[in-house]
């Protein structure tokens, strides 16, 4: 160690835990709305079905490559004001394919945006959570990457 010595933490205050990468990059984990550990966004696969199920509290970078027409359904586990970006995949073989969302989703008045429709091209959808409306929010998108 180096440096002057450091005085014990105030009571009723938790010592305090030295900042690593690995602490910088270890998965977020949520209790009651509060973030416990972790700052680099985690990162999880959808699985492909007809409705593609959405666990909102696992992950704020989300990947799914569609198998066929789908449409994106309520995620669990929101919170207030969380952004979330999902990274959808067309095949590289069959297709292309469609995504609809669910009335948990709301493209505002332009309504959603197109999917690219080349094999293998990858589209990304940005939302943000609003409690008050209890709909993710589109806030973002960019398409044929």
């Amino acid at each position: 160690a180096t440096g002057p010595p450091r005085a014990p933490p105030a009571a009723g205050f938790p010592a305090r835990t030295p900042v690593t990468r690995a602490s910088l990059e270890a998965p977020v984990q949520r209790s009651g709305g509060a973030l416990l550990a972790g700052l680099a966004p985690q990162s999880l696969a959808l699985t492909d079905a007809a409705t593609i199920a959405v666990d909102a509290g696992l992950g704020d970078y989300l990947t799914v490559t569609l198998g066929g027409n789908r449409t994106l359904g309520t995620p669990s586990n929101p919170l207030a004001g969380q952004k979330v970006v999902i990274a959808v995949t067309q095949p590289a073989s069959g297709g292309p394919y469609t995504l609809a969302y669910n009335s948990s989703w709301n493209w505002g008045a332009g309504g959603p945006p197109v999917l690219s429709t080349a094999a293998g091209k990858t589209d990304f959808l940005g939302f943000a959570y609003s409690a008050a409306l209890s709909q993710w929010c589109g806030t973002a998108y960019a398409l044929g990457y």
